[in-house]
């Protein structure tokens, strides 16, 4: 859309000398006529009046002066000739006064897809900039507070926090940038109590975990892994087992020892949360590792078998 006033009609309208308009005011509605033809952005136009307090004073000075030359000539055509150019430097004026905000930035208008390479680079460096020059566990900023042992890294002093700045740029960036984040890392809960604690504090990685890893034993497995199943994006599971995974039973153990006489030893099957993992379905790899032994006794090579046999067999079914 054509402007009503740019420097080419004040020139042609002799404007510019019957009312003493600076050089720097041409130059302003020449850029004030390219943003109203669409050849300048509006963004353009406002941070250039923004970040130049000489173009910023000419136009609040040409309004000053717009304002006394009405006052000495109070005729109809000077009154319609400075209220149209009044009405421009306004208008500009505006431009550069509007809040950042509410706008979105312009990285936003890339494709989709050259944002999601621009944020995999973001993370990528995010390692190259720690210690250990690659990618590593990723776990909680700091252990849950339960019962439960925590990662040996928290003990040894190897937990290295990653600052993520670009999360607190705005939501639309925090929320892809998430997204992508839990959706392409493994990550580590050292109990099912961390386990259900972040997915219910969490939303992002709620909605877009795709790949954990979890040591089962703690009193709130069976809730964590009931949570753990509504991930729609879930696809890959690594169940963590030791011995202290049997430190809790399942509410049915509990009940029939209270009339049967106890066995000797809890079977991996009785522990607080296998009903539960044994809901699990649709997923592309279910797996079953020791624990480290530096932070929990083992158990049988044949209960780890066993159970990733089971898991994968109703996991990856229908």
């Amino acid at each position: 859309m054509a402007p009503r006033l740019d420097d080419y009609v004040l020139r042609m309208r002799n404007l510019h000398q019957r009312y003493n308009l600076s050089k720097n005011m041409l130059e302003l509605f020449r850029a004030y006529g390219e943003h109203h033809r669409g050849t300048k952005s509006p963004e353009e136009l406002g941070r250039w009046l923004r970040t130049s307090p000489l173009l910023r004073r000419a136009c609040t000075d040409t309004i000053s002066s717009l304002a006394i030359a009405m006052q000495k000539n109070p005729t109809h055509e000077c009154i319609a000739e400075c209220g149209d150019i009044i009405t421009c430097c306004t208008e500009m004026l505006n431009l550069a006064n509007e809040s950042k905000q509410g706008t979105i930035l312009p990285f936003m208008k890339f494709p989709a897809e050259i944002r999601r390479n621009i944020y995999r680079y973001y993370f990528n460096d995010l390692f190259l900039a720690s210690r250990w020059k690659q990618p590593g566990n990723i776990i909680l900023k700091r252990p849950h507070n339960c019962h439960c042992a925590p990662h040996q890294s928290y003990i040894h002093g190897l937990v290295r926090p990653l600052q993520m700045s670009l999360v607190s740029t705005c939501s639309q960036i925090k929320n892809e940038a998430l997204a992508m984040w839990f959706a392409d890392n493994v990550f580590h809960f050292a109990c099912g109590c961390e386990l259900k604690h972040s997915l219910q504090i969490n939303t992002s990685l709620r909605h877009n975990l795709k790949k954990v890893k979890v040591h089962w034993t703690g009193q709130e497995s069976a809730a964590a892994f009931n949570l753990l199943q509504g991930v729609p994006s879930l696809k890959r599971v690594v169940v963590v087992i030791s011995k202290s995974t049997t430190n809790n039973m399942s509410e049915k153990e509990a009940l029939l020892r209270t009339y049967f006489t106890p066995r000797c030893q809890t079977r991996i099957t009785e522990a607080l949360g296998f009903d539960e993992l044994m809901e699990f379905r649709g997923l592309e790899r279910i797996e079953v590792e020791h624990v480290d032994r530096s932070q929990a006794h083992r158990r049988a090579e044949e209960e780890r078998n066993g159970l990733q046999k089971i898991l994968e067999s109703v996991a990856q079914g229908s």
